[in-house]
C-alpha cells in the first residue's frame, strides 16, 4: 500500500478514485495477473505528519522519476474510466487508513447510498 500526497487544489478526484482493472487499463496484461486491479482512496490522515507519526515512512519523488516520459505503451489510450470500490479489509490493529469514496463520483457504477432508517 502507498499513500500519495495530491495538492489540496487538484479537482479531478473522479479520474483517479476507484478501482482501476488492470485487463482494463493495460496493453499487455500476463493471464495470471488479468484479475488484479489498483484501488485509490482518500485517506483518513489530513497531512504527511500525521502519517509519519502513525508509522509510514515519507519519501520526496525525484524529479527524474516524476518527469520520466515511458517510451512503452503500457496503457491503453485514452485511459478507461475507473470504477467505484468499496473500503479495503481492516488491518491487524482494526483500523483502515483510507476513507470511503463518494458515490457521486461514480454515477451509474456506485450502489445506490441505503436509507437510515430514524426511530422516534
Amino acid at each position: 500500500m502507498f499513500l500519495v500526497e495530491i495538492s489540496r487544489h487538484f479537482e479531478h478526484w473522479g479520474n483517479i478514485l476507484g478501482e482501476h482493472r488492470w485487463r482494463d487499463i493495460l496493453t499487455n496484461v500476463p493471464t495470471a495477473y488479468a484479475w488484479g486491479s489498483s484501488k485509490v482512496y482518500f485517506s483518513i490522515m489530513q497531512t504527511h505528519w500525521k502519517c509519519e507519526k502513525d508509522g509510514w515512512k515519507f519519501r520526496h519523488l525525484d524529479d527524474v522519476f516524476v518527469n520520466m516520459q515511458f517510451k512503452l505503451d503500457l496503457c491503453c489510450t485514452p485511459y478507461p474510466k475507473s470504477t467505484w470500490c468499496a473500503l479495503p479489509p481492516l488491518d491487524q490493529m482494526n483500523q483502515s487508513i483510507c476513507a470511503k469514496i463518494p458515490y457521486h463520483y461514480f454515477p451509474g457504477s456506485a450502489p445506490e447510498p441505503k436509507p437510515i432508517l430514524v426511530h422516534m
